[in-house]
This record gives structure tokens, sequence and C-alpha cells, in this order.
């Protein structure tokens, strides 16, 4: 937030700098400022897929009543960069949200294949089969997500939790 604070100061029209404060606002879970921010953004560049993706995940993480919302603004992004892998995994993100688990499925599949080393797509495909009771090709998503990026804090969480949920059987 700080650089992008800086970047703003001398520049208040800085799209980028925008775009990536409200992907970080979102994380303190400030979304009204992540929106404005967005949209500023989204106005002043609205050919930057990259913008709709981050909208579409503020919408998703204010709530599931936005998720609607959400799904037009990432097939925008989508539109604007048709093989966007971050883009295709938050539109399957969202369709499991909205229990379309098939499309989900196939959607997370060609975000690893466009880019083998998105680890939101291995760790979301991995809950995917732990809610669907698939434990072992959970397991082996949740390790590959940690793998790819071994900072990924939530896929250490949910490796743990199967590690946990093994011992206890």
């Amino acid at each position: 937030l700080i650089i992008c604070d800086e970047l703003l100061a001398k520049d208040k029209e800085n799209t980028k700098a925008k775009s990536e404060k409200a992907l970080a606002l979102r994380q303190f879970r400030k979304f009204d400022p992540a929106l404005v921010l967005i949209n500023e953004a989204i106005k002043k560049e609205p050919e930057i897929a990259r913008h709709y993706f981050i909208k579409a995940f503020i919408l998703n993480c204010k709530g599931t009543k936005n998720n609607s919302e959400a799904l037009q603004v990432i097939k925008k992004a989508n539109e604007l960069k048709p093989n966007y892998s971050d883009g295709l995994s938050v539109q399957a993100l969202l369709l499991s949200e909205m229990n379309d688990k098939d499309r989900e499925m196939i959607l997370f599949d060609k975000a690893i294949m466009l880019d083998p080393k998105n680890s939101f797509a291995y760790n979301h495909k991995g809950l995917h089969y732990k809610t669907h009771g698939n434990k072992e090709k959970a397991r082996e998503c949740f390790e590959m997500a940690v793998k790819i990026d071994p900072n990924f804090s939530i896929a250490h969480a949910n490796l743990g939790d199967y590690y946990y949920d093994v011992s206890k059987n």
C-alpha cells in the first residue's frame, strides 16, 4: 500500500497504482474503497484485462450476492485477454460458488494448462477435490500450489488440514 500511495502522490491518475492498491485493499476487507479505485482505473483504461480481473476478485470477496456481477466482469476480462490464466481461475472460483462444478473444473484445468505456475488454480482445484471426497487428488493440488509458491499461506493451511484429517482417521 505504501508504494501505491507514493506512486499516486506523484501521479493521481496512475491506473496501475490504483489497480494494485485496490487489490491490496481487498486483503484488508476494504471493499468499497477498493471498488472506487478499480472503477477509476477501468474508466481510464477500459482495455486492460487485469483491471476487470481485480474488480471481479473484489466483488467475489465482498460476498456471494455479488457473484453474478463478478461473473459478468470476469467475462469482460476474458474477452479482452482470452487466454488469461488468472481470469479463468477467478471465473472458475465464481462458478464453484454458484454450484457449476463441471465448468469450474474445466476452467481450472485450462488455467493450469495456460500457466502451469498458477498456484491459485491448483489450490482451488484442490478444494474442489476435497469437497467431493477425493482427498489424494486434493493433497496433490495443495502440494503443487505450495511448491509453486512457498509463501502461499492459504495453500499451506489447506495442506495442513489434509494432514490433520488423515491423522484423525
